[in-house]
């Protein structure tokens, strides 16, 4: 069966491509993306969409081999399909048409002519979720139920057993939050779009121990615990602060499931588990994160959580576990992230920091995860700023692309300043350990350090006439600020193992020891 997920009429509609699927139309849904890694600290307003550009993605669910047919505005002059070990061909059948077979389930980028404008594909198992929160509310769970069409919610706050469904061809504006409750699942194959949500100066982008106005750190005299079990006080601090409200936000939360709907076009963090127990997130999309600070999944000091089957595009970080200022009362610990695919247009893909606040990150494992790009930063990286130590992480079957339409980042400080791009001057690191001198974001003065992390069986893809060569980074500060027991096991570049060190061009800086190469 095949099922197209339509785009309700007040919706725009992608004009970039027109796409067949099995020879039924499939509507382009829009989100705009970012086209340029050009980033700045909050300047006080939002990027200019002069730094943007069109994406387009299709949604739909099927459980069969699908066959493709693309017409495009520009003529082909070649065509990919990411991530490269779903080993999937493009036919070029005239200028502006192509087709391909996709086989089964998954996240799929078609890249014509290279990384601008994409196509995002997203290929869902069937599923009725319609029936399915009928069967829950049935049980007596409170049920939120959003049909195809489209449907301003404002920010919705859900009790214990509760559901939230936004079925396909839903769009949804708005927010969903939770605290300190138990049982909450949201599902669906709609989506979930936080554009109506604007950032400003007097906003603040996560509930925080620390403001961060400007360059200026201001401490908050609040005790270490304030928000445990106390809801009213943490409504006040979200409403003094005028916290931004993001996409889905979980706090204190226990035995959560997110499945299956698309995250677009959000003000800040998209997906935040903070002081959770037992998260699943589950074919998640993000897509549309254009805005400064828009990241994909940040973890905030939770246990047992488990991302899987996920699609990240993101301008800042994509997948993210951190430990933040006033959260810091508990670890970042049993969290497993697999069979992911990330697009990151900013920062790191696999990312943990740069806030670093926990006494321990530990037991963490990424796998079997495809990362398609990464703009500026690190394909994988360990970004220290403060106290806790981080031990016991593994970043394993991890496939990683680099490409020759590469982009340089660049910094922006002032208004009006021009991107520029330096070409083949730049490759994002492939793996980055870094205990960062200028100690931001904590509460207190105590450094932590970087140990016991293994990378095992990691495949670099490198396109043919790549110039400026991948590397990987370590760094230490002193001799108990440091990076020690560090493990890098089967490398493969385009298939071939690596068998010196030295073909990861390594920059290994000061206080760091024992790497063990095999």
């Amino acid at each position: 069966m095949l099922k197209i997920h339509s785009v309700p009429e007040k919706e725009f509609l992608s004009s970039i491509y027109q796409v067949t699927i099995n020879h039924k139309n499939a509507p382009c849904f829009f989100a705009r993306v970012s086209a340029m890694p050009f980033n700045a600290p909050w300047p006080g307003h939002q990027r200019d969409l002069s730094q943007t550009e069109e994406g387009a993605f299709v949604s739909f669910e099927a459980d069969e081999e699908l066959s493709f047919t693309v017409k495009t505005q520009d003529i082909i002059k070649k065509a990919i399909i990411r991530p490269l070990s779903s080993n999937i061909a493009v036919t070029i059948i005239d200028d502006n048409t192509l087709s391909f077979r996709l086989p089964k389930a998954g996240n799929y980028v078609l890249e014509v002519n290279g990384q601008h404008n994409a196509l995002h594909i997203f290929f869902n198992p069937p599923r009725d979720f319609k029936k399915e929160a009928l069967e829950d509310k049935s049980r007596g769970r409170t049920v939120y139920y959003y049909g195809a069409g489209v449907h301003n919610i404002g920010h919705l706050k859900l009790p214990s057993h509760s559901t939230v469904t936004i079925d396909g061809g839903a769009v949804v504006y708005g927010s969903i939050s939770s605290f300190g409750k138990k049982d909450i699942k949201i599902n669906g194959y709609g989506i979930l779009d936080g554009s109506k949500e604007k950032r400003a100066t007097n906003t603040m982008c996560v509930p925080t121990m620390k403001l961060w106005l400007s360059t200026d750190i201001q401490k908050v005299d609040y005790p270490h615990n304030y928000f445990v079990n106390n809801e009213n006080s943490f409504e006040d601090f979200l409403k003094k602060h005028n916290c931004l409200n993001g996409l889905l936000r979980f706090y204190f939360c226990e035995n959560v499931i997110c499945e299956g709907i698309i995250l677009r076009d959000c003000s800040n963090f998209s997906l935040v588990p903070a002081a959770c127990n037992d998260v699943t997130i589950d074919r998640i999309k993000t897509i549309g994160m254009w805005r400064y600070n828009s990241d994909g999944i940040d973890i905030f000091n939770s246990q047992n959580i488990f991302v899987k089957n996920c699609f990240l595009r993101n301008f800042d970080d994509a997948m993210v576990i951190k430990g933040i200022a006033g959260w810091d009362f508990k670890n970042n610990e049993n969290i497993l992230v697999e069979n992911c695919v990330i697009w990151c247009d900013w920062g790191a893909a696999l990312e943990i920091g740069a806030e670093t606040n926990a006494d321990e990150f530990c037991n963490i494992t990424y796998r079997d995860c495809d990362l398609i790009h990464d703009n500026f930063g690190a394909m994988m990286r360990i970004h220290h700023h403060n106290r806790a130590k981080i031990h016991n992480i593994t970043y394993e079957n991890i496939r990683a692309e680099f490409c020759t339409d590469q982009m340089s980042p660049d910094f922006q400080t002032k208004d009006h300043q021009i991107y520029s791009n330096k070409p083949d001057e730049y490759q994002p690191y492939i793996l980055d350990l870094f205990l960062n001198p200028d100690h931001l974001y904590g509460r207190d003065d105590l450094r932590g350090n970087i140990y016991d992390i293994t990378f095992k069986n990691i495949d670099l893809f490198y396109e043919d006439g790549l110039k400026a060569l991948p590397q990987i980074h370590l760094n230490g500060l002193s001799k108990n600020v440091n990076v020690d027991n560090i493990t890098l096991e089967g490398f493969r570049i385009n298939g071939k193992a690596v068998t010196d060190i030295n073909e990861l061009q390594p920059i290994i800086e000061d206080f760091v020891t024992n790497i063990k190469f095999k």
